[in-house]
């Protein structure tokens, strides 16, 4: 490692890259949800329901 840098200054370097890393994989998550909510319109007042809930209502 480079000796021109104290201790103080690695571990800050290092806690920088991981903040980076959780920032990322947060942001990507967050893409995903909002990916897959784009898939299914509703109104904003209806609750998710999975669609093995639906049930038909014209049974015979």
């Amino acid at each position: 490692y480079d000796k021109s840098m104290s201790d103080d200054d690695r571990l800050d370097h290092r806690l920088i890259d991981i903040q980076r890393l959780v920032y990322k994989r947060e942001a990507y998550i967050h893409v995903r949800i909002s990916k897959n909510r784009a898939k299914l319109p509703r109104p904003a007042h209806a609750p998710y329901r999975h669609p093995c809930r639906q049930q038909r209502v014209n049974r015979p």
